[in-house]
């Protein structure tokens, strides 16, 4: 797999066009969870199935099955202000592979991501996100991974009944910014090594 070859630097998605600077401080969370996007089969309708049934509190947005940026989608400016007003925001598998930039959008906006630790096609361990994100920055990721969503709603109980919410965000935040660093030396370090190459 293209992950673990040595010549190859992986980057993730990135975000929705524009979505960094519609980020304001101090947004007040009125939402247990969130998804806002296209339910292309059951991997999404399965798991908003699950936590409409567990949780009260959340807001769904959908959008037509196999559509990308759809008219009937959310401006970026209110996407961002439904990812700062959520707690949790559901990011299921993208169409096609387990990437998918809501992931990296709610840690920049500063939720917390809720996401498999692996889908049927693609199985790494401890799960998919443990290669994606730098190892050098530690093995334990700070976001909800579940083994299936049962097991993510169970983490998400365990965090609200013990208090742990504004201590699992801030470990997210603290993360991410990290991630952003050393993704950003990476790529100056790659491109100094191909400048000197030529």
């Amino acid at each position: 797999h293209y992950i673990n070859k040595d010549q190859i630097t992986y980057f993730p998605c990135s975000y929705k066009n524009g979505f960094t600077k519609h980020i304001k401080e101090d947004v007040e969370k009125i939402y247990t969870w969130s998804f806002a996007g296209a339910v292309h089969s059951i991997e999404r309708s399965h798991p908003l199935l699950l936590f409409k049934l567990n949780f009260d509190s959340y807001k769904i947005h959908t959008t037509p099955a196999n559509t990308f940026n759809s008219e009937e989608g959310l401006s970026t400016e209110e996407y961002v202000k439904l990812i700062q007003q959520s707690k949790y925001v559901l990011c299921p598998p993208g169409k096609i592979t387990m990437e998918c930039s809501r992931l990296y959008e709610a840690l920049e906006a500063g939720s917390v991501p809720v996401v498999l630790a692996n889908c049927k096609s693609l199985t790494f361990l401890p799960s998919y996100h443990h290669f994606v994100f730098p190892s050098s920055l530690g093995s334990e990721l700070p976001f909800i991974i579940g083994n299936d969503w049962e097991h993510a709603i169970e983490i998400i109980r365990n965090i609200e009944e013990n208090g742990d919410y504004e201590k699992i965000v801030k470990e997210c935040k603290e993360y991410w910014s990290r991630c952003k660093e050393y993704w950003k030396d990476k790529l100056l370090k790659d491109f100094d090594i191909l400048e000197n190459k030529k």
